[in-house]
């Protein structure tokens, strides 16, 4: 009889010992549905990415058609400037302003500030791809010099890349100055040139919307800068 209980004590234990391996292998294969599952997610993310990759690629490809067409500077337009005595050259199409236009209060704001801009001065402060605005400001030197004033008007500002240049016979500035609380540029990527007249400095802001569209379009840039011309008073 002992014989007897002990045989079914193993038999039991065998049976037992089978219940268990097929719910282990249950779940493991329920395991492997779960992974499995979470695996097929993967490619919809990465068709997100890609469809955000294309999206970039094609503005970068109508941009570079742009700045194409506004390279041939035989439509170009002369912008003249009657209160900061200087022309500047600019695409057939862009826009132009004074500071005045936005800034009513003189308190608040000089009237000595100018734009041309490929988007229209309602939608210049939008960081698109497409941007490219040049800001245009005046400064009388006085009693201070060139570098003086340069230090003066980019002390806020993170500035690098600093390059001496000619304009039109002139001496010149350029570096690139922006924002250090906006390491991202949310607010867009820009260099400032400034230009000694002699008398006053110009500082000539060209702000794109990234360092990426900004290099695309650095020949335009360069090309327009150098149309810059000051008035010379009339003798």
């Amino acid at each position: 009889m002992y014989q007897n209980k002990h045989a079914r004590q193993w038999v039991f234990s065998i049976a037992f010992f089978g219940l268990s391996l097929f719910f282990t292998g249950c779940i493991r294969k329920n395991a492997n549905v779960v992974n499995l599952s979470n695996t097929n997610e993967i490619p919809a993310t990465n068709q997100i990415q890609t469809n955000q990759t294309a999206t970039n690629t094609a503005d970068f490809t109508k941009l570079t058609q742009t700045v194409a067409q506004e390279q041939n500077s035989e439509n170009w337009q002369t912008f003249k400037s009657k209160q900061m005595d200087y022309t500047l050259q600019y695409p057939q199409g862009w826009d132009a302003w004074t500071g005045s236009d936005f800034y009513t209060d003189l308190e608040e704001r000089s009237t000595d500030i100018e734009y041309l801009s490929r988007l229209p001065r309602s939608e210049f402060s939008n960081i698109t791809s497409d941007l490219l605005t040049f800001v245009i400001e005046l400064t009388p030197k006085n009693d201070q010099t060139f570098e003086d004033i340069i230090a003066e008007k980019s002390k806020f500002s993170e500035v690098s890349n600093v390059q001496p240049l000619v304009i039109q016979g002139k001496p010149a500035v350029q570096q690139v100055e922006n924002d250090p609380r906006d390491p991202e540029y949310e607010y867009g990527y820009s260099t400032t040139t400034y230009v000694d007249s002699g008398k006053d400095v110009y500082a000539i802001t060209a702000r794109a919307s990234s360092p990426e569209t900004y290099a695309l379009q650095q020949k335009l840039i360069d090309a327009l800068l150098q149309t810059f011309t000051v008035i010379e008073p009339a003798v």
